[in-house]
């Protein structure tokens, strides 16, 4: 029997029909009232009635109540208003993290947009006292992309969820001890040297496989939403595939 590989699940996680990537068990449901009557494209409330989010990953999906939008967006300087505008408001699709820092996911009234959405911009002020020079410019805005539609936004979370097990598993060689152990463990410079040089090589090689998975999963959230990345926008989604622990 075929083992199958960690590329080979990444390719099926971003391939398969979509209803064969959601899992019951961890989908949370939107119920058709209030959603069907919320003012979005026909594709995006279909999506959101179909499929649901995942809460597996970053997100932590809870439908809004009512049918008027909730969110209301600080735009607080101009990245901020390249993304939205005065008078516009957003339904309310959860959070992005566990934590009540993090932002509220917010479905654009209108014309379905995915932004991310925080009470104020997150500057130095808001780090503990001696960070703040180290990182005097942060700058995270009050908004930020997600994607361009709630019905692209549903597959790539689901895609996601799908990939994100396997990626996990791209786990890095143990360190075999500092030169020292290794020496007294071994007994001669030579072979403690070529222990840690196999070390060295199996590290470089995870390095590697790592990163390509990395451009594999990318370039799968871009085949459902080509406007993340590299000439697009600068998506959350990016922070999803390449701040993950190697």
């Amino acid at each position: 029997m075929s083992m199958t590989t960690i590329e080979d699940r990444l390719h099926e996680a971003f391939t398969a029909p979509l209803d064969e990537v959601v899992d019951a068990e961890r989908r949370c449901a939107f119920p058709a009232d209030p959603v069907g009557s919320w003012d979005l494209p026909a594709d995006d409330r279909a999506a959101l009635l179909r499929w649901g989010l995942p809460t597996d990953i970053a997100l932590r999906p809870a439908p809004q109540p009512g049918r008027e939008p909730l969110l209301v967006p600080n735009l607080a300087g101009p990245q901020e208003r390249r993304l939205a505008s005065p008078g516009q408001r957003l339904y309310d699709l959860g959070r992005w993290g566990g934590s009540g820092a993090t932002p509220r996911i917010g479905a654009v009234a209108g014309d379905g947009r995915v932004l991310a959405v925080r009470d104020r911009p997150v500057t130095a002020a808001d780090l503990p006292l001696p960070l703040r020079g180290i990182y005097r410019d942060l700058y995270r805005p009050a908004v930020a992309y997600l994607n361009a539609s709630v019905a692209r936004f549903v597959e790539v979370a689901w895609r996601w969820s799908a990939a994100a097990g396997p990626l996990r598993e791209l786990t890095e060689p143990p360190v075999p001890g500092t030169r020292a152990e290794l020496l007294e463990r071994h007994g001669s410079a030579e072979r403690a040297a070529a222990v840690m040089s196999a070390w060295e090589d199996a590290a470089d090689a995870h390095l590697e496989r790592a990163r390509d998975c990395e451009r594999r999963a990318l370039a799968g959230v871009r085949a459902v939403d080509p406007t993340i990345g590299p000439g697009g926008a600068e998506s959350l989604w990016l922070e999803a595939v390449y701040d993950r622990p190697c």
